[in-house]
């Protein structure tokens, strides 16, 4: 009898033990369950917040270009003031517009007047204040304006002339609204994700992609009455813009989740908003498998038990395994988005020094072409640029190289003279439109070749004198020192840069 009752009683004891471990192993599975799909869900969150990024900086070279290109523009006008003709003005208008594949440029007077290239007088839909400017730079204005029925961005400039009695206040150009989508390119993020620029407010400037279910033209207004995810909320989303910071926010739309990312576009308080499904993002196909995955282990744990605790210690080390190499693919993803984004700032940063004296050289010789000595000197100058200019074009698009980090350097007989004159040239035009001075100096050079590669060394220098240019004040001195130093094994180049 006691021996009966103790097998109860042992029965009873192991039916406890059982279901203690089912509750215990079901507890670790749904826990490891939430671990790797917040993880996942972090990791989608930071791609489209990446991704959103990279567009960002497209819009900002774009952005960057224009300033450019005007600030150019107004200074040739404001040194032409009273000599010339409003037709030639507006010539040059035309020609810059042709230039910089614009779709209208014009200019605006003092007293309120605007007209275009082709002459023809314009009412912009709201008006441009060149005082206050909450822009690109300190002095850019970018607005959205109706021209002639079409939507434009319009970017405009101060710009101080006289013309035919009237005095000339600013000049703008103007690019379609619709070519944003041609500069950005093709966003394949599948049905039912955009891109869009919005005021801080959420009213939409522009949008590429599908809209929003209710078309209430504003994203706030629209997210707020879409099923958000429980950790974000759209006040949140609001408050953050408010301040110009980036975030991301996760919704559900037509039972399918999307992820939405905003980032500060630093212009009159814009954003740019990247929608995406998250099943168009890698990591969520890993999510779907592994909650497949973790369904069967709790059905084999609740028939199996104590069998189960091994099936999921065993599986928990697979975990681990998989969460390091998507951990591994989330850095190499990174690497390649950071190399882009240092492509793209390669890009706009060392063609732009080269280019600039291309320009100014074939100016020159277009004022000097009367005399042929100068004329010759100058256009031999700006092919030098224009060479310089290939060979960096050349280098800087294999993106392969770049990814990588294989870039090789090549050794090659450097004449430090040719060097220092090209160096030179590149200097003097960049100093001269700044106001500054440029000196060179190689007194203590005692050989004139060494061994190197020469396109590295041009382009570290240009780099140095351009920064140098850059973030000297006007009246200032920039001067460029090329000076040996002696060695064991020879003698070494040091340059320094002042």
């Amino acid at each position: 009898m006691n021996i009966a009752k103790a097998k109860k009683s042992l029965l009873r004891f192991g039916k406890y033990i059982l279901a203690a471990v089912v509750l215990v192993c079901m507890f670790f599975a749904f826990a490891n369950t939430y671990r790797l799909n917040h993880s996942i869900d972090e990791g989608n969150r930071k791609i489209i917040l990446n991704y959103a990024n990279q567009v960002a900086y497209r819009l900002h070279d774009m952005f960057e270009r224009v300033d450019i290109s005007l600030n150019e523009l107004s200074s040739k006008f404001e040194e032409t003031s009273g000599h010339l003709t409003q037709e030639e003005l507006l010539e040059q208008l035309k020609h810059y517009d042709e230039t910089w594949s614009m779709d209208a440029s014009g200019l605006m007077y003092e007293n309120g007047e605007n007209c275009l290239s082709d002459g023809a007088p314009v009412l912009l839909e709201s008006e441009i204040s060149l005082r206050d400017v909450l822009s690109y730079s300190e002095k850019l204005n970018i607005s959205r304006q109706n021209i002639d029925g079409k939507d434009m961005l319009v970017f405009a400039k101060p710009c101080r002339t006289q013309v035919g009695g009237q005095t000339v206040s600013g000049i703008f150009s103007a690019v379609k609204l619709e070519r944003l989508e041609e500069f950005l390119g093709d966003y394949g993020y599948g049905a039912g994700s955009f891109l869009a620029v919005t005021q801080s407010d959420g009213n939409n400037i522009w949008r590429q992609g599908e809209d929003l279910p209710y078309g209430t033209g504003n994203c706030l207004l629209d997210l707020e009455q879409m099923d958000v995810s429980g950790q974000d909320s759209v006040l949140q989303m609001k408050t953050r813009m408010s301040v110009s910071m980036d975030g991301t926010i996760s919704y559900e739309r037509d039972a399918q989740k999307y992820y939405m990312a905003y980032v500060p576009l630093g212009v009159n308080y814009w954003y740019l908003l990247v929608s995406a499904r998250s099943d168009s993002i890698d990591l969520t196909e890993l999510s779907q498998q592994h909650f497949f995955i973790s369904a069967m282990l709790v059905a084999v744990i609740l028939v199996m038990g104590l069998v189960g605790i091994v099936y999921l210690f065993q599986r928990n080390r697979s975990i681990s395994y998989h969460n390091k190499q998507l951990q591994i693919a989330t850095d190499l993803a990174n690497q390649a988005n950071a190399a882009k984004r240092d492509f793209l700032a390669k890009v706009s940063h060392e063609i732009r020094t080269p280019l600039n004296g291309v320009i100014g050289m074939i100016s020159l010789a277009q004022n000097d072409c009367a005399k042929r000595d100068k004329c010759l000197e100058h256009l031999e100058k700006a092919a030098d640029s224009a060479q310089y200019l290939l060979a960096l074009i050349n280098d800087v698009l294999d993106m392969s190289q770049i990814e990588s980090g294989k870039q090789r350097l090549s050794e090659e007989t450097v004449d430090m003279t040719a060097l220092l004159e090209e160096v030179k040239f590149q200097m003097e035009i960049s100093a001269r439109e700044k106001g500054l001075s440029a000196e060179t100096n190689a007194q203590t050079l005692k050989h004139r070749y060494f061994k190197g590669d020469y396109l590295r060394l041009k382009q570290i220098l240009t780099n140095l004198t351009t920064n140098a240019v850059k973030y000297t004040p006007a009246g200032g001195t920039i001067r460029l020192e090329i000076g040996e130093a002696e060695k064991d094994d020879g003698s070494k180049v040091v340059f320094r840069v002042e």
